[in-house]
């Protein structure tokens, strides 16, 4: 993120003296939009609201069954740094039909400097594949008609090219996997993804092609799979991913010459391939396991994961590129789905970059469409019926923190101080006003802890509950990118 968010000075805001932004933020801009802007524009702005929180606030799966990216092929490692684009070199596969025949080779993407990175070399990779099958039940099914591809097993081919040395499958396991673990085991990290390689599969021009179907699970531990495209040229033969009625088309044909692209989605997502009209398209196919979790924290690239696979990307882009939301710009607010430690020492630095399952996919999908994107605290109003007092309740707005930082403890007591006091010059944080919310309040943690007087002294304690702020430019400026 580029720059940091500033609540009180998103465009068309004033700050109060006391650091509280003006009814003149959100939603000014919203309601001076509804004296201009024509009523069903405005109807549609709401139906969009309304259809994303639904999103939201359903099966949270909805938001997140697919991902993808591209990882460009560099015939040196060009990679310098955890944030630097991750690039592959050569990608080589062997094959050999019969243990006595030495194995053949072919280089991919196709140079043309060898035989083995020639068009014969991969012609007669194709040649070398049986015709691909498809399950129905238990039976496997060879019927043109449905489909038209050729494939090898595993026990004939092997490659260089690995998708866990790209952070792939690290990356799968934070998107997909927090949708089908529960509470316990997202909290504690309790499960993992293993990718078993299941396929070599080739759709040649110009009639290759996979009906819609839905994969046949190999076990009752399978969740997903993910599909490779290696760098070989082809044109056509889309990839179709759809889940609960919505639709993504990964087109790997315009880079397929020149870049690794690669898909993953749930087993129960329903897919397609498009018929490939020229070239060859080869890829590699992986059953994705639940397995026991590798517990250390790893830094994922960015720039690994393109926004536009993941699902939400289509609901959010329309709402960017309508003229009528937000027009002198404004803030989302989504609390987040999964439970972070965002009060521990190290919170600053493992968020974001330990986001997973929807709140990664909205916090990429932001970044991606030009908001200023930033996870704050937001302290809670009450906790356990236990309410703030008359000074706190009667001033307006969330009482955002302007950062993630530890548990405070605080030496003040309400004997001597009010608790808007103490929260004021114990808490740091902005009082804003005007945030478009999309989620409630999910997930508490301890913020700040101070010495509250009743008939004893005893500690008592404020929760802030940590969310995903877009600050969301102005439609002049989004119009202009």
């Amino acid at each position: 993120m580029s720059k940091p968010l500033r609540m009180g000075n998103t465009p068309q805001s004033q700050a109060s003296d006391d650091g509280a932004v003006s009814n003149s933020e959100v939603s000014a801009d919203v309601r001076s939009s509804h004296v201009s802007a024509n009523p069903s524009q405005l109807n549609d702005i709401d139906t969009a609201l309304e259809e994303l929180m639904t999103t939201i606030a359903g099966e949270r799966s909805a938001a997140s069954f697919a991902c993808g990216g591209t990882i460009p092929i560099s015939k040196t490692d060009t990679n310098d740094g955890a944030n630097a684009t991750p690039t592959s070199p050569l990608v080589k596969v062997y094959w050999s039909l019969q243990e006595e025949i030495n194995a053949r080779k072919v280089i991919l993407p196709l140079d043309h400097t060898s035989a083995d990175s020639s068009p014969a070399a991969l012609k007669q990779l194709v040649s070398d594949c049986s015709p691909a099958t498809f399950g129905r039940g238990n039976e496997d099914i060879l019927d043109p008609s449905y489909r038209q591809a050729g494939k090898m097993e595993p026990a004939n081919f092997t490659t260089t090219f690995h998708p866990a040395d790209f952070r792939i499958i690290t990356l799968i396991e934070r998107i997909l996997l927090p949708s089908v673990s529960d509470h316990t085991e997202n909290s504690l990290m309790g499960r993992a993804i293993f990718a078993e390689l299941y396929k070599l599969n080739v759709y040649s021009g110009p009639s290759g092609f996979f009906r819609s179907h839905v994969d046949t699970p190999r076990s009752v531990r399978q969740v997903g799979s993910l599909v490779v495209c290696l760098p070989a040229a082809f044109k056509g033969g889309n990839l179709l991913v759809r889940h609960q009625g919505k639709e993504i088309d990964f087109d790997w044909a315009p880079t397929s010459a020149i870049a690794i692209q690669w898909a993953a989605f749930y087993s129960d997502c329903s897919h397609e391939i498009k018929t490939v009209t020229e070239g060859e398209r080869l890829t590699l196919t992986y059953n994705l396991y639940v397995t026991e979790p590798e517990h250390a924290v790893t830094v994922i690239p960015s720039s690994l994961v393109e926004p536009w696979t993941l699902p939400l990307y289509g609901q959010l882009n329309a709402l960017f590129h309508n003229s009528q939301f937000f027009p002198n710009g404004g803030v989302l607010g989504i609390y987040c789905a999964h439970a972070y430690a965002h009060t521990s020492e190290d919170a600053s630095i493992n968020l974001p970059r330990t986001l997973k399952g929807s709140d990664l996919v909205f916090y990429s999908v932001l970044d991606a469409l030009g908001a200023t994107v930033e996870i704050l605290p937001v302290l809670g109003h009450r906790k356990d019926n236990y309410y703030w007092d008359t000074d706190c309740e009667s001033e307006d707005g969330e009482l955002i923190g302007t950062g993630l930082h530890a548990h405070r403890k605080s030496c003040f007591s309400t004997e001597s101080h009010s608790l808007n006091d103490i929260v004021c010059d114990e808490w740091p944080h902005e009082r804003v006003t005007g945030i478009t919310w999309l989620t409630g309040q999910k997930h508490w943690e301890e913020a700040l802890s101070y010495i509250a007087y009743g008939n004893q002294s005893t500690i008592s304690t404020r929760y802030s509950a940590a969310a995903i702020f877009a600050a969301i430019p102005n439609w002049e400026e989004r119009s202009s990118t």
